[in-house]
């Protein structure tokens, strides 16, 4: 397999494989193994084999880079951490590795940041591993299934045909797509479920409710401010920030008569009787009802700010 990019009419990028020089698989797991490096006699006939008489004149820079499948049995040890490519190793396959190292560092630094700072015990650091290796585990095996079949597939093998005729047809599904997009984008990722959280949270309140370690949902808002919308946007860009965000919701009575027999506010068990409210106390119910619940909300914002710190900055 050789895979070129013209960079202009005379110099070409390119990539291809080559045979392990060892037969021992146990060799390539030895920390000093390191690929020779190879010739220009050995990339010309690589490329010959594809492009029948190509000449090749001047390497100007080269490198050979073995392809790893492995994860750290430890993500930490002591006052030591290991983040990104030095924690696993993976395929090139989407970004996978880039996607995952990325995350690590953004799950570490902000828990580092509050232990150094004093704001947070240094248990906090534990779940740094419990969390992560997980969900790295997971990409290293997925984009290590497979691989050495797609690179090792011959022209007229079965495992080409599959790639050129079915796995299109496959792809062309919205299912499959929606699917391997959030695979991908790593959108579907959860952590997973813990004693810390079940600490931290309680018992889920609402069925299907977004459980911790969840990715937090996303809707259309608008910030009114002096009965004017000042901000309109979605949620994620709220949460873009490196920062906690605090986001609070109650269940605002509609005006049309519900279709069952009472009105539950998800934020403070308050339970309002549904013929009451379209009888003549219906108003005094419902303000004292709202009223209870944002004051709760409010207490609950103030009790976070004081704990965690104010904003620094807010919608423009």
């Amino acid at each position: 397999m050789v895979l070129g990019v013209a960079l202009s009419d005379d110099r070409w990028r390119l990539v291809t494989t080559r045979p392990l020089p060892t037969s021992n698989p146990y060799e390539l797991l030895d920390p000093a193994y390191r690929p020779l490096p190879f010739t220009k006699e050995e990339l010309e006939k690589a490329v010959c084999q594809a492009v029948p008489g190509t000449e090749i004149y001047e390497i100007m820079w080269g490198d050979a880079f073995s392809i790893n499948s492995r994860v750290a049995e430890s993500f930490q040890l002591g006052n030591g951490f290991l983040c990104g490519d030095a924690a696993h190793l993976s395929p090139p396959i989407a970004y996978q590795g880039l996607n995952v190292g990325v995350q690590d560092a953004m799950n570490l630094s902000w828990k580092l940041a509050r232990v150094v700072r004093g704001t947070a015990y240094s248990s906090l650091l534990e779940t740094y591993q419990a969390e992560r290796k997980p969900i790295d585990e997971i990409i290293v095996r997925n984009t290590s299934r497979g691989y050495k079949e797609l690179v090792e597939a011959k022209p007229q093998g079965l495992t080409h045909w599959l790639l050129k005729n079915v796995l299109p047809r496959i792809f062309g599904l919205k299912s499959v797509g929606r699917h391997l997009s959030k695979a991908i984008s790593m959108t579907s990722q959860k952590y997973p479920h813990s004693e810390t959280h079940m600490t931290l949270t309680g018992p889920a309140m609402m069925p299907k409710a977004v459980e911790p370690g969840s990715r937090a949902p996303d809707a259309r808002i608008g910030l009114l401010r002096e009965n004017r919308v000042s901000f309109q946007g979605r949620l994620h860009q709220l949460y873009a920030s490196p920062h906690f965000t605090l986001l609070l919701t109650a269940r605002i009575p509609d005006p049309k008569p519900p279709s069952n027999n009472g009105l539950i506010c998800g934020c403070c068990d308050i339970c309002m009787d549904g013929a009451n409210m379209y009888s003549g106390t219906y108003p005094q119910a419902a303000d004292s009802a709202m009223g209870r619940c944002l004051l709760q909300m409010v207490r609950l914002a103030d009790d976070v700010v004081r704990r965690l710190g104010g904003p620094k900055s807010e919608p423009k």
